[in-house]
């Protein structure tokens, strides 16, 4: 029975779809046994995880079978994490924020059969503040909770619910993370609505709004087959566990007046759903330019040299600052452990304004920790310049998230701070396999092929091989394991 498999170096964070294939034989109508999935670091084999899934034998003849802001120049979306699950009292699951003035937003959907509900949400074990929430009696429930000023950079999202959900009363949650969100009054309106059947196939709300605000809305919709967004409202997370719980998250930019909020169902059930108006920051003074990497970039204690995200520099779109007499300094924090790869000594300059800055760069200074980029001609108001090409090296310990900092005027002051993160984490090892239970058996009939789907998923910080193996139970089970197949998986004897 080739019931073991090895799979591929899986990036930190990410999943691999894993079907088990098995076959049903004979049985006695009702009996339930379990397929069951391990997977196992290679590179630390006490490191292991196990997903499981409940198969019930069916007689034939007993009934069958993861954007944008536009209407504010310093409002944005960071970053969104999203998770499906079943039949837990608590869910965790990582998410990353960066830059100023933040605001985090988590959304979950629960098919509440049995009146379950959330009693809290942390991220990185700060609490979040619920902010609105409905139930369409116990079939549909939404909630939106929310925390100015999360901690910065990689950490995670908590879920703690009132009860273990029930069989049925699976769940949807995601996260969500904005910059330039008013510190002092985040929120603004904030409405819900919920249906029970017959109600049509769609809901939806009109939220008082101006055009430099933003919408964040969550729904769920009771084994709704679909959900789908009615443009340019845009879905961030759009999952479903077990066909029973569909939820997901959107924002849309704010309408004079009023902005609406339209959500569809495939399938007329129960369903609610949540909107909140959210207030952008006054935007930098006049006079300040601006630094944004590509990406959020984590590093691991030892790593070679390695390539930093590309950034974004753009001078201030009135009153520009960067000059030929100054340069500019691209500086990694100090008491940050690492520095700039030293022996790279030219870069790719890319933008409107690529002319005016020498792809050579000027000697390095403070000891490899800033990057002096030669300007050879005055910016414009608003001219902008990427980099390419540069790299860090020397990841001697762990750093805590920071950003890197811009120098214009040679003169000691930070011009500007980059709107993500960098940050140096020790090696860890780990996997983690789902589905941890359907919550309840599915039904399958005797002499036929199916496959079981699970999730392998890297829950270490580097690239990193996984074993697998496939068992059934108890000892006469009635199933018997034919393959393991997936993307990047190799099959066992």
């Amino acid at each position: 029975m080739p019931d073991s498999a090895g799979v591929t170096a899986i990036p930190p964070g990410d999943s691999v779809l894993v079907s088990l294939w098995y076959t049903v034989a004979s049985s006695t109508d009702g009996r339930v046994d379990t397929l069951y999935l391990d997977g196992r670091s290679v590179n630390n084999p006490a490191t292991t995880d196990q997903g499981y899934a409940e198969v019930e034998f069916d007689d034939p003849g007993g009934g069958g079978a993861l954007g944008g802001w536009s209407g504010s120049v310093c409002s944005a979306i960071n970053d969104t994490s999203s998770v499906a699950i079943g039949h837990v009292g608590s869910v965790k699951f990582p998410h990353t924020t960066a830059g100023s003035q933040r605001l985090l937003l988590v959304g979950v959907s629960i098919n509440n059969n049995q009146y379950e509900y959330s009693t809290g949400v942390t991220f990185g074990g700060q609490a979040l503040t619920l902010v609105d929430s409905i139930n369409s009696d116990n079939d549909a429930r939404v909630e939106i909770w929310g925390l100015v000023n999360p901690p910065l950079g990689s950490d995670t999202v908590e879920i703690t619910f009132n009860q273990v959900l029930a069989p049925l009363s699976n769940a949807v949650a995601g996260a969500i993370s904005f910059v330039g969100v008013d510190q002092s009054s985040p929120y603004d309106t904030s409405r819900t609505m919920f249906a029970q059947q017959p109600a049509g196939l769609t809901m939806s709300l009109w939220m008082p709004s101006t055009t430099d605000q933003l919408v964040f809305s969550v729904a769920n919709g009771e084994e709704a087959v679909t959900l789908t967004p009615t443009a340019p409202l845009t879905d961030w997370w759009n999952l479903n566990f077990a066909d029973t719980t569909f939820g997901a998250g959107g924002t849309r930019d704010g309408v004079a007046d009023s902005t609406f909020i339209e959500w569809t169902l495939g399938l007329d059930d129960h369903r609610s759903m949540a909107a909140v108006v959210l207030n952008p920051a006054t935007c930098a003074p006049v006079g300040t330019p601006r630094l944004s990497s590509e990406s959020n970039q984590t590093f691991i204690v030892g790593d070679p040299a390695f390539g930093a995200a590309v950034d974004t520099i753009a001078d201030d779109a009135t009153t520009p600052t960067i000059t030929d007499a100054n340069n500019l300094r691209l500086r990694i924090p100090a008491g940050f452990n690492m520095i700039w790869d030293t022996t790279v000594t030219t870069v790719t300059i890319g933008g409107a304004a690529s002319g005016k800055v020498s792809p050579n760069l000027l000697p390095y200074e403070d000891g490899g920790k800033t990057m002096v980029l030669d300007v050879t001609s005055d910016f414009l108001a608003g001219d902008l310049i990427t980099v390419d090409g540069h790299r860090f090296m020397d990841f001697t310990a762990v750093s805590a998230a920071d950003s890197l900092e811009l120098e214009v005027g040679n003169d000691d002051v930070v011009s500007a701070t980059d709107d993500k993160t960098i940050e140096i984490v020790a090696e860890t090892f780990g996997v983690a396999v789902t589905p941890d239970g359907l919550g309840s058996p599915v039904l399958r009939e005797a002499g036929t092929d199916y496959s079981q789907d699970f999730y392998v998923r890297n829950a270490g910080n580097g690239y990193e091989p996984f074993d697998l193996l496939g068992s059934v139970g108890p000892a006469s089970s009635f199933l018997s394991i034919d393959s393991i197949t997936g993307t990047g998986v190799s099959q066992g004897a």
